[in-house]
């Protein structure tokens, strides 16, 4: 390149390798003498890219001028040695020769005085390769072909400057730290996140089958399996029902866990890929993020859908039987009752239990062998994917609402209004999201109401006086196996089961919709479940219900569970005419069993009353309603159409991020939101948005 007279024209040095400089090119002609004051004017043609050797353009640094020639981008993993010359004016101060330069570039690199963009282009690096690595952390620095271990970037280290080199505190700094960690160990990795969610919840089955199989073997051992019932132990009535209501106490528990394990299982692999994402909106069909799913079910690979299904069949099943196994026979003098087993149902559980720990084992080895297997489980995980690679179908879309999804309004990309709203938590699920958890609510309370009046119908005054004890007992036809009179009884306990799912699903809805409703008034870090956060990303076991929630429910169903068993009796008399089997109530535990569901209606009732955080639209000064409330339910298209990231903020999902306008609309175009990790605005109530 030719430029003014007073232009001095050089050859850059080249790097053979991170951190030193193996050559040095001098200059060919320099126009002025050392040491004299020249000034140069700048070359007149300027644009944003130059033209390598190869004629391929990238993006100039600050301090370059160069031609104005127009290509594609090139992928550049090194700065070659026959990259063409860089005309530089001269100041007013001479310009040392590259050949005398007497400093270690370890020590340039470490100094303050240098700024990030000229330390990044003497290590060979062009804005494009400094943003494609923002995408992809595990790319090499340029000239590096494996990455170094930390002995060796100690030269990179000084006590003036941070390890990467970069101004502590801004956004830069922190990308590059992220870039410059080492990528988590894969043993550590499996022991972090989802994957460690299902390592944990495989072992609770486990632990569930070891004790199950422990019972087999001693009924097995003690010659009491070739019947149907087997007696445990005989004596005092008050000691049989102590002994009797202790071991129902556990096995609800057990219940309620292969259960609580199986809707966390089932959650990540009912969450669909990025893949599957894509493939469903070109074909503009949306899925459900972060919560429990049907929906999804056709919309993903078969095999998780038929492994989930499987799963969550078993689990409900095992709650019926673990209910059935225990019979409590009375003699007919009453201060005698027998503890009996029954065989063929403890064998049923226990294989129940294989099968639950090969579908565990199934969803494990997914996660230990196909590491590119990644899940939108969390919101985290979906807002960093559509941030990192925005999703076309739903481009310009930034306020595009679910009730528009499901009319099949994609793509037009047409500026919409936000008008100020007010919204609760129970606008959030659909009507038929609420329809299906009511209905799972009232067929438990009804049931338990229906029992507590047949159970309290004869002896109102001495009905509550004892607890787990049949007040009244309504006879069965005879010659009915007790076994299956057994199941029959515990089969009102497939409703609890039933019950704990709506409602950790609904629930689940709800505090998705609260996570991302704050990032409209705060920076927060994404939230992702694989395990290998980057940046200022944060992980945690659980999925999208916070602990405390999930924990209340677990307990209260597990006490529900508990009073059902002894609220509905199998009674089993052997007098001297034969064995009279009949169902009986006892009002006392049904009776707190109705109060707990009154007590979960409530709460869920408190919960959906709260109002959403207002914040992210402003009327006349004053907050006009929350954008991100998830009206209607969560929807993948929503989510995407809210993370159409400005194109210079590449690697912004490793950031803490607010959602917010990131450009005002000017005359006829409309502004756009979305997620940055730099200072954003509030919605404009009546400014059209895209």
């Amino acid at each position: 390149m030719e430029g003014p007279p007073s232009t001095r024209s050089f050859r850059p040095w080249v790097w053979e390798k991170p951190g030193s400089v193996m050559n040095f090119e001098n200059f060919e002609s320099i126009s002025e003498e050392p040491g004299s004051a020249t000034t140069t004017r700048p070359p007149t043609s300027r644009t944003r890219g130059f033209t390598t050797s190869s004629g391929r353009q990238t993006v100039r640094w600050p301090f370059h001028s160069f031609s104005n020639s127009r290509s594609s981008i090139p992928n550049y993993p090194r700065r070659p040695s026959n990259s063409r010359s860089i005309p530089h004016s001269s100041g007013s101060f001479p310009r040392r020769a590259a050949g005398s330069i007497s400093r270690s570039v370890s020590s340039v690199l470490g100094s303050d005085i240098i700024p990030d963009y000229v330390v990044n282009f003497m290590r060979g690096e062009t804005p494009e390769t400094l943003a494609r690595r923002h995408r992809i952390p595990d790319s090499p620095e340029p000239g590096q072909f494996q990455r170094p271990q930390e002995s060796q970037l100690d030269f990179i280290h000084s006590a003036s400057s941070t390890p990467d080199n970069s101004r502590p505190g801004t956004p830069r700094a922190e990308r590059e730290k992220m870039l410059m960690e080492e990528r988590p160990q894969p043993t550590r990795s499996l022991m972090t996140g989802w994957r460690a969610g299902v390592a944990a919840n495989m072992f609770l089955t486990f632990l569930i089958l070891v004790a199950s199989v422990a019972c087999l073997a001693l009924a097995s051992a003690q010659g009491h399996m070739s019947t149907w019932e087997s007696l445990l132990m005989e004596g005092s009535s008050t000691t049989v029902e102590g002994i009797a209501r202790g071991i129902l106490a556990a096995v609800n528990v057990f219940a309620i866990i292969l259960i609580a394990g199986a809707n966390y299982v089932v959650q990540i692999l009912n969450s669909p890929t990025r893949a599957e994402v894509d493939n469903a909106h070109s074909a503009f069909k949306w899925l459900d993020i972060g919560i429990p799913s049907l929906r999804n079910m056709s919309l993903i690979s078969s095999t998780r859908a038929t492994l989930s299904g499987i799963m969550m069949a078993f689990a409900l099943l095992s709650q019926v039987i673990y209910n059935s196994i225990i019979i409590t026979t009375e003699h007919a003098e009453k201060s005698k009752a027998s503890l009996n087993v029954n065989g063929p149902l403890l064998a049923a559980i226990t294989l129940i239990n294989v099968v639950l720990i090969l579908t565990y084992a199934i969803a494990v080895a997914l996660a230990l062998t196909r590491q590119v297997f990644s899940p939108l489980v969390t919101l985290g995980d979906a807002l960093s994917s559509f941030l990192a690679d925005p999703d076309v179908s739903t481009e310009d879309s930034c306020l595009i609402t679910k009730e528009e999804i499901k009319k099949g309004l994609w793509g037009d990309r047409e500026g919409k209004y936000w008008y100020a709203k007010t919204s609760r938590w129970f606008n959030v699920p659909s009507f038929n999201r609420w329809a299906i958890w009511f209905m799972t609510w009232i067929m438990p309370v009804g049931l338990a109401a229906a029992a507590l009046a047949l159970g309290a119908v004869k002896e109102p005054k001495e009905a509550f006086t004892g607890f787990g004890k049949a007040a009244v007992v309504y006879e069965l036809p005879t010659g009915t196996s007790r076994s299956g009179l057994a199941v029959v009884a515990a089969l009102p306990q497939l409703l609890l089961g039933l019950l704990y799912l709506s409602s950790n699903a609904l629930l689940t809805l709800l505090y998705l919709s609260h996570e991302l409703s704050q990032f409209t008034s705060d920076m927060l870090p994404l939230r992702v479940s694989s395990g290998q956060p980057l940046g200022s990303q944060t992980t945690s076991l659980y999925l999208t219900l916070p602990r405390p929630v999930s924990w209340i429910l677990f307990f209260l169903v597990t006490a529900m569970a508990f009073l059902l068993s002894q609220g509905i009796l199998l009674v089993s008399v052997d007098g001297s005419k034969g064995t009279t089997t009949g169902i009986g109530f006892s009002p006392l535990p049904l009776l707190i069993l109705l109060a707990l569901l009154v007590l979960l209606g409530l709460g869920i009732a408190g919960l959906a009353l709260r109002q959403v955080d207002p914040r992210g639209s402003v009327e006349g000064g004053e907050p006009a309603g929350n954008p991100l409330a998830l009206v209607g339910g969560t929807c993948s298209a929503v989510l995407s159409g809210r993370c159409h990231r400005v194109p210079r903020e590449g690697g912004v999902e490793t950031l803490e991020v607010r959602w917010g306008v990131v450009r005002e609309g000017v005359g006829m175009n409309a502004g756009h939101a979305t997620f940055s990790g730099r200072p954003v605005g509030d919605i404009m109530v009546g400014r059209a948005y895209s």
